[in-house]
């Protein structure tokens, strides 16, 4: 019973002495040693005794920060433009341990650190200054890193896909921007340390070969200097305070897909611009593209940095045609040379109450009716993207936070509209960054809209129904079995078959538009072979009717 008490006595020890270093934080203040402001954006990195990191935090925008030391001896203080800082943990039982550090500003971003370069890279006379700066945006990278998984903002993106001639025009855009979220995920597809060393920058899946993107992980892992060779590059006229870490594969295997860059330091603003690269080691026709990327960073006002747009491009020839639920989406004449994913962050906000937006386009319609008269009932679409707009009482409709590149406006009605049927002609034009794109549209009536659909008007007693299948993405089902019963309303007693078929029409609609009596009640009848039967039932009591029916993609 004693040696009972004794063993239970030691596990509850152990278990506050646990408890007690799980809870053990550090917090203080980061100030500039010349000047005694507080420095923002600093990562602080909690050590072991092997140097490794145990814990990770950022400091805020007033220089605070706060993290967790348990098993940690030191904490390293990380920032662009600054020389890093080691401060050791005081040893005792305190679970709240204060150390504030004063941090010393580089007076040029190219002083001299040891070298650490591949031994078959050639010799340089800039290799000390090269690999300063090479420090210099790592410290911004692990910047970015901590910011994301410690402060994520709540943000707005936009995603994107662009064909490209071979004289780079856009030949197509799609894109969709995403509702608002937090999350600690990146914003691109990216290249982990492990898989870098595994395999390089590409990727098969399911028959095709996917790129990823040289970020953080890789960027940070010291394997990624091992296998580059760096020098410095001056910015030139374009980027008169900028000068670039250029960094090219040492040596080239076969059958590895690898990345020649270069890192972009704004050198004035001690802040992280922007990383390029190009695929090595790609087939001739994807050299062709230029196949590669650019990922653009920003510095906000708070010291965290973010990714706010980047792209991917690689070789597009054999790409094909999209559809929307208005079918194949148009796009300019001529052979696809590369296929260009992007993104664009739209705006952001973090918990301090920073918030930043970026500067996109917006377009404003003026819907217009045969008469020239405002028109208040339609709908405004941009074929190929998930942006729309309603008008409001003047029928003036406006789209904002609009990605550069081309367009095409339409407007749909109430009825066939709401159904993805009989879209108006688009009108095309181009959106730049900041700026205003102001449109006039004709809104025909949606009752002539349908009668043109049915090749007609109804008689006095008639009315037309329209019924279009679709998957959930909103592209038209043609594989699905139906039939359409009627009866008169009220009565639920659907006796009379009036028209079945094995396959809907090309466009999704079950024989089109069929016509009917008014007062008469249908039930509406939709399957796929082995999915259950999806009803609907409407009273006709009006002259046009159109039902539009989802069923789960197989």
């Amino acid at each position: 019973m004693t040696c009972l008490r004794l063993l239970l006595s030691l596990v509850a020890a152990t278990c506050v002495a646990a408890s007690g270093a799980m809870a053990q934080t550090a917090r203080g203040t980061v100030r500039d040693n010349d000047t005694g402001v507080p420095v923002a954006g600093v990562v602080v990195l909690a050590l072991d005794s092997a140097a490794g990191v145990r814990a990770r935090s950022i400091a805020s925008a007033v220089g605070e920060y706060r993290v967790s030391v348990a098993r940690a001896v030191k904490l390293r203080f990380v920032r662009i433009g600054y020389r890093p800082e080691e401060r050791e943990i005081p040893p005792g039982e305190a679970d709240l341990k204060t150390i504030d550090v004063a941090m010393h500003a580089l007076t040029q971003m190219l002083a001299p650190v040891e070298v650490r370069a591949n031994a078959s890279c050639p010799k340089r006379d800039d290799a000390s200054a090269t690999f300063a700066l090479w420090d210099q945006a790592r410290a911004a990278l692990l910047n970015a890193v901590v910011a994301r998984e410690a402060n994520p903002p709540r943000s707005v993106r936009i995603i994107y896909k662009r064909l490209r001639s071979l004289d780079d025009a856009i030949v197509e855009q799609l894109v969709q921007i995403d509702s608002t979220a937090v999350t600690s995920r990146p914003f691109l597809a990216v290249l982990s340390s492990e898989d870098f060393a595994r395999g390089g920058f590409a990727r098969d899946s399911s028959g095709m070969r996917q790129y990823l993107a040289p970020y953080a992980d890789v960027l940070l892992d010291d394997a990624f200097i091992a296998a580059h060779c760096f020098h410095s590059r001056d910015g030139g006229p374009s980027r008169s305070k900028q000068i670039g870490v250029a960094f090219e594969t040492a040596r080239r295997q076969r059958g590895r897909i690898d990345v020649d860059g270069i890192v972009w330091v704004d050198t004035s603003a001690r802040a992280l611009v922007e990383v390029e690269f190009r695929y090595v080691g790609v087939s001739d026709a994807a050299t062709r593209a230029r196949s590669g990327g650019e990922i653009w960073f920003r510095q906000m006002s708070n010291g965290l940095l973010i990714i706010d747009r980047w792209h991917i491009r690689s070789a597009g020839a054999n790409e094909r045609r999209a559809h929307d639920e208005f079918g194949v989406i148009p796009r300019e004449e001529g052979p696809i040379q590369a296929i260009e994913y992007g993104g664009q962050v739209v705006e952001a906000a973090w918990p301090d109450g920073l918030s930043w937006r970026a500067p996109l386009g917006r377009l404003v319609v003026r819907g217009v009716d045969s008469a020239g008269g405002p028109a208040t009932g339609f709908e405004l679409r941009l074929r190929g993207t998930n942006y729309s707009a309603r008008p409001n009482e003047r029928g003036v409709a406006q789209i904002g936070s609009l990605l550069p590149g081309p367009y095409r406006a339409f407007v749909t009605d109430t009825l066939l509209g709401r159904i993805g049927l009989a879209p108006s002609a688009p009108t095309k034009f181009v959106v730049a960054r900041d700026s205003l794109v102001e449109q006039r549209i004709t809104v025909r009536d949606a009752i002539q809209n349908f009668r043109e659909f049915c090749g007609g008007g109804a008689g006095s007693d008639e009315a037309l129904l329209v019924v279009r299948v679709r998957t959930p993405e909103g592209l038209p089902v043609t594989d699905a079995a139906w039939e359409v019963r009627r009866t008169r309303a009220p009565s639920r007693d659907y006796t009379e078959e009036f028209a079945h078929a094995r396959h809907a029409s090309p466009d999704g609609t079950l024989l089109g538009c069929l016509r009917m009596k008014k007062g008469d009640a249908v039930r509406v009848a939709v399957w796929r072979e082995g999915q259950p039967i999806i009803i609907r039932e409407e009273v006709l009591t009006s002259e046009a009717k159109a039902i539009g029916i989802v069923i789960p993609t197989p």
